[in-house]
């Protein structure tokens, strides 16, 4: 027998008795049975810019267009914005309002983070109990009927009873971050865009000028629309667009520095009964929906006297909220499938978002006024723009979780396991429905351009006859039907969050740890450890 052996690597001869001392092959070092979870791809596909440009030409004609038209018809008369005259009550109630909508967006975020811990400590079927329930508060949040009730109880001048209703959605928005964040750092993130999204949306309220508060709407639409200074309210406006802008670049850079990544199927919870606690302070908050909502809640079954016509009234209200979901969906959804699914720069792609920021909080307020304009000129007063349907299309909240849920669904697949239909569509369609409840809720608009139509909307109608001194129909904006489907849509679509978790982007899941797949791995089998210098999945 040959005593030579095998040659090792530093070019020496090993001898047969040497080579049975060689140290047997570690279990990891061997090839895996079955196929490995699939890894990140650094690339991403260039149809995903594609899927993204329908959203950017929307956003230019409705949002950037109509803003460069509002600044210059401010200085159209050769005053502009800075030697202009402005009322220092037009800044102070722009301070207030928007002190006043983050100090009532911290309130809602901090109670319902609060409730989300308490969840967070129960079973998954606990957490989407409580979640559900906290979902049934956002049918309390309609600032037109609510405001209403507001007039009734406090009279007229009282803004910020009209500004507490925001305490609603943030504490849902509180509640599903406390039950499903991970991280510290992704909570605070969130948090910050919260609040400053709570100031934005109070100083762009269109119920100041109905309720003669002290308030930017009030100023814009007083100049404006009853005293048709629409240069003195364009200059206004521009001065209210320049902060919501600033608040809305700062919300994104905050939540993209964040860093936070939804993952659509989190692990078992290990229950505790403390989650009973949690479910039991959602309870609460729907018994104090209820209270809040009672004044217009009461009224669902009011269709108007007997010169209204309810049916056709219905009927079109009903199409437009239609045709405003399909271009909702189409748009929004188009564009954050290429951003967050097909991601076209790779993981840094959710920064694409910033295109869209300054318009992140920006409503129709700060630009009704040069779409008026226009309207004007063009001859189609009376004639409502976009046969109806209510601008923009391009919902940059939306656009954002929609975002999170397609990238949600990319790692789902990269990282072997299956993508849950169920959970995303419940809350994608939770997007879309609460986008369409908020539109139902606004005022200016629809006031302003549904003038002399045929067959005015509902919103319209309630407006109109709340201005009369008239019992406003409510049952035609909100009803009885439409609340019911409301209602299933927001709970199910929270409570779907239950099974989900916030976590830093690069944060792997303890099954992607291990490489064992849902079905286990074979008796005996260490699979290999992943390789710490990967810079994949890194933004």
């Amino acid at each position: 027998m040959s005593d030579q052996g095998e040659w090792t690597p530093q070019g020496r001869p090993v001898t047969g008795w040497q080579q049975n001392m060689q140290p047997h092959p570690q279990p990891h070092a061997q090839s895996p049975p079955y196929p490995p979870p699939s890894r990140p791809r650094r690339g991403g596909s260039p149809w995903g810019l594609l899927l993204a440009v329908p959203a950017v030409v929307l956003l230019v004609t409705q949002q950037v267009l109509p803003a460069i038209r509002t600044l210059l018809l401010g200085v159209e008369t050769g005053e502009g914005p800075i030697t202009r005259s402005v009322r220092p009550e037009f800044v102070t109630g722009m301070l207030a309002t928007f002190g006043l909508g983050a100090a009532f967006a911290t309130l809602g975020l901090c109670l319902g983070l609060v409730v989300g811990a308490a969840l967070r400590r129960g079973s998954a079927l606990l957490a989407q109990l409580g979640l559900g329930l906290l979902g049934l508060t956002l049918l309390a949040f309609a600032p037109l009927l609510h405001g209403i009730g507001v007039l009734d109880r406090f009279g007229i001048g009282a803004l910020w009873p009209h500004l507490a209703v925001l305490v609603l959605p943030t504490l849902v928005i509180g509640g599903v971050l406390g039950a499903i964040s991970r991280s510290a750092r992704v909570t605070t993130g969130i948090s910050v865009a919260v609040v400053l999204a709570g100031a934005a949306w109070s100083a762009q309220t269109d119920m100041g000028y109905v309720m003669g508060a002290v308030s930017p709407g009030h100023d814009i639409y007083r100049l404006g629309f009853a005293m048709m200074d629409l240069q003195g309210a364009a200059v206004l406006s521009v001065l209210l667009a320049v902060p919501v802008s600033i608040l809305g670049i700062v919300a994104m850079l905050v939540l993209l520095a964040s860093r936070a990544r939804l993952r659509l199927a989190d692990g078992q919870r290990a229950g505790s009964p403390a989650g009973v606690i949690g479910v039991v302070l959602s309870v609460v908050a729907v018994v104090a929906a209820v209270v809040v909502a009672w004044p217009w809640l009461g009224q669902t079954l009011s269709l108007g006297g007997p010169g209204v016509e309810s049916a056709a009234i219905m009927a079109r209200t009903l199409s437009l909220d239609l045709g405003n979901a399909a271009v909702l969906t189409v748009i929004c959804g188009a564009a954050a499938i290429g951003i967050g699914y097909l991601r076209p720069i790779g993981a840094a792609s959710p920064w694409l978002l910033l295109i869209f920021s300054p318009w992140f909080f920006t409503g129709l307020f700060p630009t009704v006024v040069a779409r008026f304009e226009v309207a004007r000129e063009s001859g189609g007063l009376g004639v409502e723009p976009y046969a109806g349907l209510t601008p923009p299309f391009v919902v940059v909240p939306l656009l954002v979780l929609l975002t999170f849920i397609a990238d949600g669904a990319r790692r789902a697949r990269e990282e072997g396991g299956r993508i849950p239909w169920g959970r995303s569509l419940a809350i994608g369609l939770l997007g879309v429905g609460f986008t369409l409840w908020v539109q139902r809720q606004t005022a200016l608009h629809t006031f302003v351009f549904s003038y002399d139509t045929d067959v005015p909307s509902a919103q319209y109608v309630v407006l109109t006859s709340f201005t009369r001194m008239e019992d406003p129909a409510v049952g035609l904006l909100v009803p009885l039907p439409m609340l019911m489907i409301a209602a299933f849509v927001f709970a199910l679509g929270v409570a779907a969050f239950g099974r989900m978790s916030l976590a830093v982007a690069g944060t792997v899941p303890a099954r992607s740890v291990t490489g064992v797949p849902p079905g286990g791995a074979p008796p005996g089998h260490v699979p290999p450890l992943p390789d710490p210098t990967s810079r994949e999945d890194r933004p």
